[in-house]
């Protein structure tokens, strides 16, 4: 969590992030773990094209 925020800090001076958006496999409670305490918010799944197939994700959003 602290290594995710550091590198969100980052993005918003260095490169000028407006938005993030944040992703985790469904399923994969770990990340859903480390995503959750970012503070962002819930949007939807989706299912996207990784790894020789279709997975789903959780897609996440947040102005910063």
């Amino acid at each position: 969590t602290e290594a995710s925020k550091a590198l969100i800090e980052y993005a918003i001076e260095c490169h000028g992030l407006t938005e993030l958006k944040v992703m985790h496999l469904v399923g994969n409670e770990r990340s859903k773990s480390v995503i959750d305490k970012l503070g962002v918010t819930y949007i939807e799944n989706q299912t996207l094209r990784m790894q020789g197939g279709e997975r789903e994700v959780c897609v996440y959003i947040s102005a910063v």
